[in-house]
């Protein structure tokens, strides 16, 4: 089962985004996020993406989509070719994060972020007894 509050998450951003922009996902997983951009807004979008299943279920939706490692970094993109990036769920994943997000400025002028909420009590307990942040479908990574 997906995360149901991906579709509210995927709004919020939505609306913050002006329609006709240009915008790169980082860590766009299946495109969900870009194919509303595209269809709904009119913006030109991009995606990159690490996950193979991802990766191709982005380009199956249409979405054009590198494959690629953020923490290897995007110098390969050039400078100011993005109104928007959006890090939606990847930025705790990253291990050069601050990096990243210094590379993002250059390439984007504006950058949404949405992480977990690692203060949610259930999470806050999972940490203190086992010293790790939970497992799940929607953030199946160790941390």
């Amino acid at each position: 089962m997906k995360d149901p509050s991906a579709a509210v998450i995927d709004e919020i951003i939505k609306r913050e985004i002006k329609p006709g922009s240009r915008v790169i996902d980082l860590g766009c997983g299946d495109g969900r996020l870009l194919t509303l951009l595209r269809d709904e807004l009119n913006c030109r979008v991009q995606g990159i993406e690490l996950d193979d299943e991802e990766f191709l279920a982005a380009i199956a939706r249409g979405i054009p989509v590198i494959r690629g490692d953020m923490d290897e970094g995007l110098q390969y993109l050039p400078d100011d070719s993005f109104d928007f990036a959006v890090l939606s769920q990847t930025l705790q994943q990253l291990r050069y994060p601050v990096e990243l997000l210094e590379q993002i400025l250059r390439v984007a002028q504006r950058v949404l972020v949405v992480v977990p909420n690692f203060a949610f009590w259930r999470i806050r307990l999972q940490v203190l007894l086992w010293g790790r942040a939970p497992v799940t479908e929607e953030l199946p990574y160790e941390w």
